[in-house]
């Protein structure tokens, strides 16, 4: 996978972890006054598609480094696949050689 996809959903994470760290700030510091804690929650949640590029339609995530995640895993998987099959390959020829390996020693 790529560093930088995981570099760039690592800031993500803590971007979103901060928003609801402050939250929990908003919630204990407004108790008693559901109106004021629900204005300043609704204001505060509104910043995570501004301080984070993703978007979404209400069912999925797309940009920011939801999509550099998502290139970097398609691409590690195609990687994965091929080495696997390398190494199937590999496996095989090598099966093969000590087969016949034993075989002459056997005898």
């Amino acid at each position: 996978m790529s560093i930088e996809a995981m570099k760039q959903a690592l800031e993500t994470l803590d971007v979103l972890w901060g928003i609801i760290d402050d939250i929990d700030t908003i919630g204990d510091i407004s108790r008693s006054d559901d109106k004021a804690y629900r204005s300043l929650v609704e204001r505060k949640q509104r910043t995570r598609f501004a301080k984070t590029g993703i978007t979404t339609d209400g069912y999925t995530l797309e940009g920011g480094s939801i999509t550099a995640l998502r290139q970097a895993i398609k691409q590690a998987e195609k990687q994965g696949r091929a080495g696997g099959r390398t190494y199937l390959r590999r496996f095989t020829i090598l099966r093969k050689y000590l087969k016949f390996s034993i075989r002459v020693n056997h005898e």
